[in-house]
């Protein structure tokens, strides 16, 4: 066990999928709405040492069409130009990668 990893208390809800970043920053996706109590929304960039990473907003995160409503986001990819791709959700408000 990575004893420097700190999730703190973790995640609200199930995580669905993940993805590492060659800079070893890693994308979680799932139903959570909070990480370590913190508001993230269906999707959270963490850093090796599990702290959330703030350099990257995801703005209102996913949502559910015109309810903002936290949907669950399913799967996750990052291709070779580092483009994010998510899967399965019903939309995203105001996202800056």
């Amino acid at each position: 066990m990575d004893t420097t990893f700190l999730s703190g208390s973790g995640f609200d809800a199930p995580v669905r999928d993940a993805a590492i970043q060659p800079d070893g920053k890693f994308f979680l996706v799932g139903q959570f709405s909070t990480y370590q109590g913190l508001t993230v929304k269906s999707v959270v960039r963490l850093l090796p040492t599990g702290e959330i990473d703030p350099t990257f907003s995801f703005g209102n995160g996913a949502y559910g069409g015109t309810n903002p409503a936290i949907i669950e986001v399913w799967e996750l990819e990052i291709d070779n130009p580092g483009r994010i791709l998510a899967g399965e959700y019903s939309g995203f408000l105001d996202c800056r990668f």
